[in-house]
């Protein structure tokens, strides 16, 4: 009877070559991007929405729906989420995630009237709602074993 060793070699046996090193670099910087993208966007309103109240003229009803169109736009991200990071891949879908809230982020940025504002938000609530799934799978194949 013969007896077969398998040998790993040296740095995915210790873990700290200097690949190792970078991907766990990687994976925190996603990570973090992923989780800033959601808060930052989420909150920032709080303080810009006095300014956009005076801007648009808009009444209580309509602070909270350019409000909350951001969170309308999270769910709907969040539900296409999986197809799109199964389609295109969790690294793209990430990618995906980015463009979509630059494109957002300009398209709010230059709204004219407050019902672009809140499609503008929807927009940017679908990226987030994109990343807060595409983000921690990517993460998750990044992650050594």
């Amino acid at each position: 009877m013969s007896r077969s060793t398998a040998t790993a070699p040296p740095s995915a046996s210790t873990g700290t070559g200097h690949r190792s090193g970078r991907s766990l670099v990687t994976i925190a910087v996603v990570s973090a991007i992923g989780g800033l993208l959601f808060g930052y966007d989420t909150g920032i309103i709080s303080g810009a929405l006095p300014t956009i109240a005076d801007d648009f003229g808009l009444a209580d009803a309509g602070k909270q729906i350019v409000t909350s169109a951001i969170l309308v736009g999270a769910i709907i991200g969040a539900c296409f989420s999986g197809r799109i990071a199964e389609r295109l891949g969790r690294r793209r879908a990430v990618i995906c995630s980015a463009a979509v809230f630059a494109a957002g982020a300009v398209f709010a940025a230059v709204a004219p009237e407050a019902w672009t504002l809140g499609i503008a938000r929807m927009v940017l609530g679908f990226a987030v709602g994109l990343a807060s799934q595409a983000v921690p799978l990517y993460v998750a194949e990044l992650a050594p074993p």
